[in-house]
């Protein structure tokens, strides 16, 4: 009962910190710091952080964070501020929430950011103030309502620091020191380009890709085939990416089929691919297999991580487990827990692999992946089960047997490449 109720406060606990989180007046303040730094950076300094998957098992994800997500909702910081240091004054770059009193030149932060690194308020050593330097430290820390304050660092001379508020004081670990370091340096990289007129590096790279792109269509215009036009299968389950892309490549040439196009055999296939995406990167790798074919190459398809996975599996943990690996991977995944609900979606979204985990009689099995076969012919099938194949006991399965067998209990990195290396079936 104890454990229930603790359960529910939890839950209470969390369900309206969310609500605080997104109060109206909270994601005015966010977008306004957000401008702020776009104002005087150019552009909003973002960092690649990882995090760790709930399984163990998994890749760390990787994912590119601006500072204002990273703030606003990592941290669940309801107060920042970004001061430059001169060695004379403070100035103020922006601020979320509350705008924070203006910082004394006589402040004691600038010597004991140099001297100690990150300070944390509730860590904080102040061996070596004397009694009224601690005195005046605490009182100007209590104006300033920071919990935390990581210095920035150029060339080991204090540029100036970020001032985290609450909630993050007894939360704190040293990974905010990187990752606050990290954006420490992106803000000054960002501003310096900002005074000297450059380019941000969205702009830089959108460049480049741009570019990358145009020379690849015109090399496409002059190499590409006169007496017939490549067909090019786009499997993605959201209509209007389809559509959109078709329109691009069927302008340059290219004849886009769908998966319903009789026994027409497409020479690429650009499988389904995680979002949001760089246009210019994806439309670059089909060029690129394009030409391949054009001047005699053998077809090549284009790859997106472990591409789409239909993942049967009666128990929502497993197949939770199961979809959140295949997703860190790259891939696309989707989960049945029924042979009714596998054939609805299999005729949906025709996946590159159906993992197949049901407690059927033998019958039920085979009758299953006959009809996955029916509907979707290019799907390729993969039974987990306790036994391997040379003693699997369903003799009905002998004259419809599964494209490969994975034995239970299941280690991801063998099923991973179990479902890579399964034979591409001929898409038709």
């Amino acid at each position: 009962m104890h454990n229930a109720a603790e359960r529910w406060r939890r839950f209470e606990r969390d369900r309206l910190g969310a609500i605080a989180l997104n109060r109206p007046e909270r994601l005015a303040a966010l977008e306004q710091f957000r401008e702020a730094l776009v104002a005087v950076c150019g552009q909003e300094p973002t960092i690649l952080m990882t995090h760790q998957a709930a399984s163990s098992a998994a890749a760390p994800e990787i994912a590119e964070v601006s500072l204002t997500d990273y703030a606003g909702w990592i941290l669940k910081t309801q107060q920042a501020a970004i001061y430059r240091w001169d060695n004379e004054s403070f100035h103020r770059v922006a601020s979320l929430g509350p705008a924070p009193i203006q910082i004394s030149a006589a402040s004691l932060l600038p010597h004991w950011l140099s001297e100690h690194g990150v300070l944390v308020r509730s860590k904080l050593n102040l061996a070596g103030l004397s009694a009224q330097e601690a005195e005046t430290f605490l009182a100007e820390l209590d104006m300033l309502q920071t919990a935390l304050v990581a210095p920035i660092l150029v060339n080991d001379t204090l540029w100036g620091f970020m001032m985290i508020g609450p909630p993050l004081a007894g939360e704190y670990d040293d990974s905010e020191t990187l990752y606050l370091t990290l954006f420490g340096l992106s803000i000054v990289s960002a501003m310096e380009r900002h005074r000297r007129g450059l380019p941000t590096y969205a702009q830089t790279l959108a460049s480049v890709e741009s570019k990358t792109l145009r020379d690849l269509e015109q090399l496409w215009i002059s190499l590409r085939p006169t007496h017939r036009r490549l067909k090019l299968l786009i499997q993605d389950e959201e209509v209007e990416v389809v559509a959109t892309l078709s329109s691009f490549f069927t302008s340059w040439g290219f004849e886009v089929i769908s998966r319903r196009s009789g026994r027409m055999r497409p020479d690429l296939v650009l499988r389904p691919f995680p979002k949001p995406c760089r246009f210019a990167r994806l439309a670059q790798e089909v060029f690129e297999d394009a030409l391949t074919i054009a001047v005699g190459g053998q077809p090549l398809r284009v790859h997106h991580g472990l591409e789409s996975c239909l993942i049967v599996e009666e128990e929502a943990e497993v197949a939770l487990a199961l979809k959140e690996y295949f997703t860190t991977k790259g891939g696309q995944a989707w989960i049945a827990a029924s042979a009714e609900e596998t054939v609805a979606l299999v005729g949906r979204l025709h996946p590159r692999v159906v993992l197949l985990n049901l407690p059927l009689p033998e019958f039920k099995d085979a009758e299953l992946i006959r009809q996955i076969r029916k509907i979707s012919p290019q799907s390729r099938i993969i039974l987990l089960t306790e036994w391997a194949e040379a003693e699997y006991p369903h003799s009905m399965l002998k004259s419809t047997p599964p494209d490969a067998y994975c034995v239970k209990p299941v280690r991801l990195e063998e099923l991973e490449q179990l479902v890579e290396g399964v034979e591409p079936a001929a898409v038709s």
